[in-house]
């Protein structure tokens, strides 16, 4: 946990609580059909970028990239049936 960028960078665990409260947002309004997860989405990805700029290792990259790639797949995934 020291050695962890991701941890260690405020700037990176403010951007992350935000992806993780649209996303959850979504799930719970499913409101704004596809945008709110691909703005999350699109945040995930630039921080996670940035995380790797900073020095983030490989291992602890993907594994927030699959945290965050599973909540946004529960909120496609509440999308569906009959439109």
């Amino acid at each position: 946990m020291e050695n962890s960028v991701i941890f260690n960078e405020p700037l990176l665990l403010i951007l992350l609580g935000i992806v993780l409260f649209l996303s959850v947002f979504d799930i719970k309004c499913r409101a704004s059909g596809y945008v709110l997860p691909l703005i999350s989405i699109l945040i995930t990805l630039c921080t996670l970028a940035y995380a790797m700029l900073l020095g983030a290792s490989l291992y602890e990259t993907v594994t927030v990239l699959m945290l965050f790639a599973a909540v946004n797949l529960l909120s496609f995934g509440s999308k569906g049936g009959n439109a």
